[in-house]
């Protein structure tokens, strides 16, 4: 978790309830932005999640 830099609150609760936060592609702002831009999406879903539970 250290190298990965996730408090290990949030990993707990990525874990535990993964499919209750997440509904769709998950990773860092970064690879987000170009996930969309690769199939053409205007949005970020689920951008502001990752950013808060530093998940990437």
């Amino acid at each position: 978790m250290n190298r990965l830099n996730i408090p290990s609150d949030n990993w707990l609760k990525i874990t535990t309830e993964f499919g209750k936060l997440f509904h769709g592609p998950v990773g860092n702002l970064e690879e987000l932005t170009d996930y969309c831009e690769h199939l053409d999406k205007r949005r970020r879903h689920f951008a502001n999640s990752c950013q808060y539970l530093q998940v990437g």
